[in-house]
């Protein structure tokens, strides 16, 4: 199966080549190149779509890859079709997703979408940084450290200097070119990118994340501010711990609902709500054999356990996998196929999902069998609604449903 796919910036399918023989020239707009072919289908990789963005470059909108004279060799990476992309992350990755279907800019060039663990619906009040004027001193701020208090100054220091944490300006800021709403208010109006929609997070995502070995209940308000920051209290007091022994399980499900379970719950509410094109909502439950001594030991259906289901490759790690978790990858990665190639991860063979709506909640549970159920862990996820409602001084905005009428009737 994993020969068939795999997640870059944007999801590829693609086939393996199995010889090298060179394919047809074709004129682009910057030149001619040259593929391969292979088993009958003509190949071409890494056609330059944009010139670099560096020096005077950094900061602006892509412009045109420089022309070439003769013919280039296209021998390198898998192009996608531009009519025929799904973009996909996890993590930090969905989150990305989930601004790229909020960003007007990004109309018309993919067609559907992937998110796992990541999105960003939290209401601005409680993350003002992401504002343009607050972001805009930050970055005064950091240039200023720089020794750059200019454009051009700045755009003549390494690359470097503005991955990692680039003095904690590593987040989407909310202005009138990329993000000119939040993706929030973008899908509250229905003014989405409105593609069909996969998306889902795990049972245990803080395993991954937070040490609580040491939790204890007199320590746990301070440990949570120094992990997340200060939260309003009515969200706190939702996951109760008189003793150590509850202490160290609420930090874990309250961290795992606050950076993780809300977020997708909303984002599939909005596209049920506001949106035309379906929306699939999935729940990873599957724990993978971590070794005991390992790294990984105790950390159950943790953040990113997914993947090693989603691409099926399970023996990249030697561990003691059972027949059901792989035929759980089997499962999980021709659904995510499915859904790349059409936009529903149905398929002759495999358990059936159903869309996701306001009024039913199907929740597709990825374990060892696939099962259907609501929307896990609502106790937390209502509170934080409330909380979020109060901050926000709105509701929630459901929208009106509008599914598509022929997945309506499928289901």
């Amino acid at each position: 199966m994993w020969n068939r796919w795999k997640f870059t910036c944007v999801f590829v399918a693609a086939a393996q080549l199995a010889s090298a023989a060179v394919a047809q020239q074709v004129p682009t707009e910057s030149g001619t190149i040259s593929g391969a072919r292979a088993t009958g289908v003509s190949v071409y990789k890494g056609i330059p779509f944009a010139a670099p963005p560096v020096g005077d470059l950094r900061w602006r909108p892509p412009v045109h890859a420089a022309s070439w004279t003769g013919t280039r060799k296209a021998d390198a990476f898998a192009p996608a079709c531009p009519k025929c992309v799904t973009i996909a992350g996890q993590s930090s990755g969905s989150i990305s997703v989930s601004i790229l279907m909020a960003s007007p800019l990004a109309k018309g060039l993919f067609q559907r979408a992937i998110g796992e663990s990541g999105g960003l619906f939290e209401p601005l009040q409680l993350a003002p940084k992401f504002l343009l004027a607050n972001a805009e001193r930050d970055g005064d701020e950091y240039a200023a450290a720089l020794g750059a208090p200019s454009l051009k100054e700045l755009r003549g220091l390494p690359a470097s200097l503005f991955t990692g944490n680039a003095g904690g300006i590593v987040h989407a800021v909310i202005e009138p070119y990329v993000l000119p709403l939040s993706p929030y208010e973008a899908f509250a109006s229905g003014q989405q990118n409105d593609v069909p929609l996969q998306i889902g997070s795990n049972a245990e995502e803080a395993r991954a994340m937070v040490d609580v070995s040491h939790e204890t209940a007199a320590t746990f308000d301070s440990d949570l501010e120094h992990s997340v920051g200060p939260l309003p209290p009515a969200l706190v007091a939702a996951y109760p711990h008189t003793t150590d022994e509850e202490a160290r399980p609420a930090q874990l499900d309250l961290e795992r609902d606050l950076r993780f379970g809300w977020g997708m719950w909303a984002w599939a509410r909005l596209q049920a709500g506001t949106g035309k094109s379906p929306v699939f909502y999935d729940s990873f439950r599957q724990q993978p054999p971590f070794p005991v001594g390992s790294v990984y030991a105790g950390w159950g259906a943790s953040h990113f356990a997914e993947l090693w289901y989603v691409f099926e490759q399970l023996d990249q790690s030697p561990w003691n996998w059972t027949a059901a978790d792989r035929n759980l990858a089997e499962e999980v990665s021709s659904s995510s196929v499915n859904f790349a190639r059409s936009g529903d991860p149905n398929g002759p063979g495999l358990p059936l999902w159903a869309v996701f709506t306001n009024a039913q909640n199907k929740v597709q549970y990825l374990a060892a069998p696939i099962t259907v159920g609501g929307v896990a862990n609502i106790r937390g996820l209502s509170v934080f609604d409330a909380v979020y409602t109060t901050v926000r001084g709105t509701p929630f905005a459901l929208g009106r449903r509008r599914l598509a009428r022929r997945y309506h009737e499928r289901f």
